[in-house]
């Protein structure tokens, strides 16, 4: 057998794991939903830094909402979508998804060479995979959180090209750890404690060897040359005044601009206002025990050898500065934090480092004792087995895993932290509907709206056109709530729930036939229809073109790339709706488009003074998949309580991508429905 034959078979358990990692990876990544956060990120931090590439065009993403979130692992995503011409929002999610998991396996690989070099052990390494794997969290994130998982998987390759920088100081090494270096800041700006540890310790190095200290400046100029390159390069918001949007996004990074409500230990707590305890406690409740309690013994066993003076390697006071300062800084700075401790993964694999290192100092104390050491490893083997079950049974909801000191049960575990604050399992929700009712056109209501939207994206393109979203309850089929800002049960009982360990993540309401009364009670005000045929009043069309194979007629509007609005329809508030508080008025949107595109496009509903003031302002996202040819739209608004008699209620087609497509055939209904109808529907409702 040749050396590298059985190099190959001292890692075999490892290689076998890592394949039947990374095959139930491929199998089970269309399995999860769209989380809240996926197609703000693509759009704000993906699409718009591309956009700038390509045009140069700055504006957008200097005044954009993710300006200091780093862009680069976006850009790529993106850059993959154009490259392999991806279109369809579900074969552009699919894949963002697989590449996720793929940068995830590629951490677990570097773990477990990280293990290897620094614990001497091949089982402990194979034991640190297993744990990094079998963390219920992180492995179903690792599908879909761009952010926080990504920055945690490229953290670990981070840590292993520092560590080699430091033990072999060459060119390749310094430019190596640089580019990894650069590629983790430029996900989050975090990512610069890593380098700032390197150049501590070369630091130390300078003052104590001054006969190194040239060696110690080349080889440390070659690092931060490359690394201040790279960064710049990799983050194109930075090419212009770099110094002054770096420190900016430094800025933002320790005060995040969120103010959101958090369910903590049964109590709302503002994102602003956490107790200093709450990232130690979800780390401790969402973590596997086992890996806390070994954690725990690692960190009795450091300190007591510092205290005792004995010696501890590099790697050790590596790790407990990665997990120690970063939490302490966040603890100290009242930093804004939410969901869980999603920001702060990327410490989990220094956390799991110290637990490896716990579990290699009990075994040496036992090391006399096979019987003890044969008990813990079968113990081990027991353990990892058990969150496996647990991670199956919960499938695809690993994101909602606690352990037994958070509750009994996901039953209890519910009413006093949050739960699928992802939004992830609203794609069951609208997946029970579509199977559930045959209608063309399907309105639904989702509680929290952002997660409704974002999932109803990785359906088939059949199955979306059969759905409309609408944020007027009374008036839609279904009400979707995944209870992130409702803990109380609702007074409905439910149609459908999903449900993992005895806790209801989300349930789905029909509520066809309570709202019956009150679309049979609704009254219609005015109905226009346009068809391009003829000018109509109210109207203002844009580019009138003949088109043989219009859907009805021979006219239909062209909206091109240098249109950034499409039809715009007006209409003067009816006085019977205005101080009326008896009436609850809506408005229906129904039209055609065609394009040779797929494209995403917006209905905008607004509402203007009579000196011009918007004071109303609703938009409605519509995306189309059909090639050259018509698909019915239709959107619903709710209505404001109106001003006067002359206020304006202007309805018109906002193409912010600069889409080619074709209109035909728009109705615009408005109607009222008595309020007390409305408020008894909402009140038997919530």
């Amino acid at each position: 057998m040749s050396v590298s034959q059985n190099r190959l078979r001292n890692h075999l358990p490892f290689i076998l794991f890592f394949i039947l990692f990374v095959v139930v990876g491929i199998s089970i990544y269309q399995d999860y939903g769209i989380s809240w956060d996926e197609p703000i990120s693509r759009y704000n931090n993906g699409i718009l830094n591309i956009n700038f590439i390509n045009t140069g065009d700055y504006e957008p993403i200097i005044t954009g909402a993710e300006k200091y979130h780093g862009p680069i692992f976006e850009i790529f995503l993106v850059g993959l979508e154009r490259m392999f011409e991806l279109t369809d929002s579900q074969d552009i999610y699919f894949m963002r998804h697989l590449v996720t998991f793929f940068v995830f396996a590629l951490s677990v690989l570097f773990f477990y060479l990280l293990c290897i070099k620094h614990l001497k052990s091949r089982w402990l390494a194979t034991l640190g995979a297993i744990f990094l794997v079998l963390s219920p969290r992180i492995f179903a994130e690792s599908f879909y959180n761009y952010k926080d998982l990504v920055f945690m998987s490229f953290f670990v390759i981070n840590i292993f090209t520092s560590l080699l920088f430091l033990e072999r100081r060459s060119f390749t090494t310094a430019v190596f750890h640089a580019l990894i270096s650069a590629i983790v800041i430029d996900i989050r700006i975090l990512g610069i404690i890593i380098p700032c540890f390197t150049l501590l310790i070369f630091f130390i190095e300078f003052i104590r060897f001054p006969k190194h200290r040239k060696k110690i400046v080349i080889i440390n100029t070659i690092f931060l040359l490359f690394l201040v390159a790279l960064i710049i390069l990799f983050w194109p918001v930075l090419w212009r005044n770099p110094i002054d949007n770096f420190f900016l996004a430094l800025s933002e990074m320790s005060k995040y601009p969120w103010d959101g409500n958090i369910l903590y230990l049964g109590e709302n707590y503002s994102a602003a206002n956490l107790p200093w305890h709450y990232i130690p406690v979800w780390i401790l409740i969402s973590t596997p025990l086992l890996y806390s309690i070994l954690f725990i013994v690692g960190i009795i066993f450091i300190f007591k050898r510092i205290f005792q003076r004995i010696q501890i390697s590099i790697f050790a006071y590596f790790n407990l500065y990665i997990f120690l300062f970063p939490l302490v800084a966040i603890i100290s700075l009242q930093s804004v934090v939410y969901d869980g401790w999603r920001h702060m993964y990327f410490i989990y694999p220094s956390f799991l480092l110290i637990s490896l290192f716990g579990m290699d100092n009990l075994i040496s104390m036992w090391q006399n004792n096979k019987t003890i050491i044969s008990i813990a490893k079968t113990g081990l083997i027991i353990y990892c087995f058990f969150i496996g079950f647990q991670m199956i049974n919960l499938h695809p909801y690993q994101n909602v895993y606690f352990n037994i000191i958070a509750g009994k049960s996901l039953k209890e575990c519910r009413t006093r932290f949050e739960v699928d604050y992802w939004g992830l399992s609203y794609k069951e929700g609208i997946n029970y509907i579509l199977e559930k009712d045959s209608s063309s056109n399907i309105f639904v209501c989702g509680a929290e709206g952002v997660p409704a939207d974002n999932n109803f994206k990785i359906f088939s393109e059949a199955d979306r056109r059969r759905i409309s979203f609408t944020d007027v309850i009374e008036l839609a089929d279904y009400y979707i709530s995944g209870y992130r800002f409702h803990n109380s049960p609702y007074l409905r009982t439910s149609d459908f729930d999903v449900i993992r360990d005895k806790g209801i993540i989300l349930s789905v309401f029909d509520l066809r036939k309570s709202n019956e009364e009150i679309i049979n009670s609704a009254n219609r005000i005015c109905n226009f229809q346009n068809n391009y045929e003829s000018a109509i009043d109210n109207w203002y069309n844009g580019k009138i073109v003949l088109d043989s194979l219009a859907n009805s007629g021979v006219y239909i509007e062209f909206v091109d790339s240098l249109s950034e609005f499409g039809t715009s329809f007006n209409y003067t508030v009816p006085p019977e709706l205005v101080n009326d508080t008896t009436l609850k008025s809506y408005l229906e949107y129904y039209f055609q488009i065609k394009s040779p595109f797929k494209f995403n496009t917006y209905v905008v509903l607004e509402i203007e003074s009579s000196s011009g003031k918007i004071y109303d302002w609703k938009s409605n996202s519509i995306q189309y998949n059909l090639k050259n040819q018509w698909s019915k739209f239709s959107c619903r608004f709710p209505l404001p309580n109106f001003h006067t008699s002359k206020d304006i209620i202007k309805v018109y087609f906002w193409n912010t991508n600069r889409n080619l497509f074709y209109l035909d055939d728009i109705e615009v209904n408005i109607y009222s429905v008595p309020t007390m109808k409305v408020r008894k529907a909402q009140k038997d409702f919530l």
